[in-house]
């Protein structure tokens, strides 16, 4: 029996509290009784998941103590587990365990219950102590041996009188800002007076064997807290907070409940607000990550020598829990990798990531705009995405682009540090996607602060640029959007600086100079007569500042909010190969101008990164495939598949997903075929 339980279950659980039958004979049928379990797993941290069970298992209550036949218990809300059974009265047929099933290790009670009498309906009651026996207390650092009879509530009140222990636990896992490295959890209310310093403690890991990818001690904290008896039967008022460096409170009503006896609370999410997955996950995928920091280092951001590299996925709730993975150091070259454990997500959906650097200070997490989906079109939330189209699969995810827009672009991280000494630095910022975009296009840019500047392809080339934001004052705050206020101090030129500019080039400078004691990140935003028309709220440029340095920071009027300088899908502006115009789609009558008279397929630009526009031409109207191919014959993308109109198409293709190399694009139109080399240079 022992033998075979033990091929199943890997570790120790749980131990038993208290017995507690009542003999009263069912009125009904005096020959059978209810028995009743209710099972309190705070100590077990991850039974919240959907995926956990609580059961009993053993031969006991007709069990036969295989893994299938054994009573399962229902969750009964929080950390309780309930569970009725009709048995006859008499003998209870055995020995049982409580065993628990969860994300983070399988175990069993190293508790045997033993076979005893049932003479009426009876209650019985658990308190874990989770699946390791042996653990390292995360407070005094000793080492701690959980007993069979190990009990928390009467453990901490050992060598004490007069006072009735409460156990407070709170998940943190819905604050995804929360840094658990350096942001310290309380417990406050009218048990002590409000005071933060009952600080609640990182719980341990249950699992023995480590094998958990769950960070149970980076999400639960918990701490059990002694009160005088003298507010038995009285209500206990109480909320969790957490320091940031300020205090954060949580925004819901304060929390209650009445004090009898020992307690222990259930399990509590921060401002009771649940991580709520997309659904029961389908089935698990592995991340394999490779990311280039070299601008994250070049750029003041990122050290190599005290800084360590993680990436979270899950984010937005896009898996059923938050994996957190730490990336190599390279031996050479700045492309950190690493391989995930196993994440569980849904198919067909986008599993959000970011990147998070830890270094002394404390833990920070990228500063990152999502500017479009996996597609390349559609705005998103500002977390990285990889689309889950196939389960059971390793992704390749690759963040090494150069370029400001790109979905896979390398990361960038503000710095905190004071710059700590004197630096110039220059500002250029090139305004022609405003100009494509109002000329060109038509479109007009607005005035996000809902002022009367509305900028035309008529008046564009007759305003003034300025600057606004933190970077250009020393109260780093922002001014109000209009030219008075901004005034000269503000206001950019198009003559470069010392008149060195190219004439008609629309690039605009301006030159600050920062003192020692200046931060090393500045933010700001450009406009065009003094309005907020470049980009929309919380869409900002940071610089670092870098000491010893020619600090030139070069942008386009616009890279902060690209989506915002599309038409239609049609004709936009491409931030990523830095003022190249694709026009893709282009208007019937504007096709059909010229008649080509044979097929032809041409790439530019030609190597690329990370897009190349792909143009065509087909003499008489019909069906155009257009795809993609490695040198191996392996389709990677299809670009059209559809009846076009004479004439000559652009269309972009996209290489964000793809590896370094060489690819061949096929076109095929009626009984003719065409092919261009291409290659993508990363």
């Amino acid at each position: 029996m022992k033998k075979q339980i033990a091929k199943y279950w890997f570790a120790s659980a749980l131990s038993l509290i208290s017995l507690q039958t009542i003999g009263f004979a069912h009125i009904q049928n005096p020959d059978s009784a209810t028995v009743t379990f209710k099972v309190n797993t705070a100590f077990v941290q991850d039974t919240l998941s959907a995926r956990s069970t609580v059961s009993i298992r053993g031969t006991a209550f007709g069990g036969d103590g295989s893994l299938n036949n054994g009573i399962k218990l229902k969750s009964a809300g929080g950390d309780y587990w309930e569970a009725q059974k009709r048995v006859p009265v008499g003998p209870s047929g055995g020995t049982f365990k409580i065993a628990t099933v969860t994300q983070t290790g399988t175990g069993w009670d190293r508790h045997v219950v033993n076979e005893f009498e049932i003479t009426g309906d009876t209650t019985i009651t658990y308190f874990t102590t989770g699946l390791k026996e042996m653990y390292t207390d995360p407070v005094t650092g000793t080492e701690i041996t959980r007993s069979d009879n190990w009990n928390p509530l009467e453990i901490s009140k050992a060598g004490t009188t007069g006072k009735i222990a409460i156990h407070f636990r709170v998940n943190m896992l819905v604050r995804e800002s929360f840094n658990s490295f350096n942001n310290p959890v309380q417990v406050r209310g009218n048990f002590n007076n409000w005071d933060g310093s009952t600080t609640l403690y990182p719980e341990v890991r249950h699992d023995d064997f480590q094998t958990s990818p769950y960070d149970a001690d980076r999400y639960f904290f918990s701490r059990t807290v002694l009160v005088p008896d003298s507010l038995s039967g009285k209500q206990i008022v109480y909320k969790f907070t957490y320091t940031d460096p300020a205090t954060q409170w949580e925004s819901l009503p304060d929390r209650t409940f009445i004090l009898n006896t020992d307690t222990t609370i259930q399990w509590k999410y921060w401002d009771n607000l649940p991580y709520t997955f997309c659904g029961i996950p389908d089935d698990k995928v592995v991340l394999n990550y490779s990311v280039d920091l070299n601008k994250a280092i070049l750029t003041n951001g990122f050290n190599r020598l005290t800084d360590t590299l993680y990436v979270k996925a899950g984010m937005g709730n896009t898996a059923e829990y938050i994996m957190v993975t730490r990336l190599a150091h390279p031996l050479a070259g700045n492309v950190f990798s690493g391989i995930s454990d196993s994440i569980f997500v849904k198919a067909h959906n986008p599993l959000f990531y970011s990147y998070f650097k830890r270094n002394a200070d404390g833990e920070f997490e990228e500063f990152y705009m999502d500017h479009f989906d996996s597609t390349g079109v559609v705005a998103g939330p500002k977390y990285r995405k990889v689309l889950i189209n196939e389960l059971n699969k390793t992704y390749q995810v690759e963040d090494k682009l150069t370029d400001p827009v790109s979905t896979h672009r390398q990361p960038f991280w503000k710095n905190y540090n004071k710059v700590g000494k004197a630096v110039l630095a220059t500002f250029e910022v090139n305004i022609n996607p405003a100009r494509f975009f109002t000329k060109v296009i038509g479109g007009t840019l607005n005035d996000f602060q809902g002022g009367p500047v509305v900028i035309t392809g008529e008046n564009i080339d007759s305003f003034t640029v300025y600057i606004n934001g933190p970077a250009t004052n020393t109260t780093n705050s922002w001014l109000s959007w209009n030219e008075t206020d901004l005034g000269l101090t503000r206001q950019l030129n198009d003559e470069g600086i010392n008149g060195d500019a190219i004439k008609g080039d629309h690039i605009w400078t301006i030159q600050y100079l920062y003192p020692a004691e200046a931060f090393v990140s500045q933010e700001f935003r450009f406009g065009i007569k003094g309005a907020d028309n470049e980009g929309g709220t919380g869409f900002n440029h940071i610089y670092n500042l870098i000491a010893d340095a020619q600090n030139i920071y070069k942008v386009q009027f616009g890279d902060i909010d690209p989506y915002r300088y599309f038409f239609e899908d049609c004709l936009y502006w491409d931030f990523t190969i830095f003022g190249y115009i694709k026009n893709c789609y282009i208007t019937p009558h504007v096709e059909n101008q010229f008649h080509p008279n044979k097929i032809s397929l041409s790439a530019y630009p030609n190597p690329f990164n990370p897009a190349t526009l792909i143009s065509y031409s087909i003499p008489q109207s019909g069906k155009v495939s257009l795809k993609v191919f490695d040198l191996l014959g392996r389709q990677v993308a299809i670009l059209a598949e559809e009846i076009k109109p004479a004439g000559t198409h652009q269309i972009p293709f996209r290489g964000d997903e793809l590896s370094s190399g060489i690819y061949i694009v096929r076109m095929e139109s009626g009984t003719k075929a065409e092919s261009v080399k291409v290659i993508l240079l990363k």
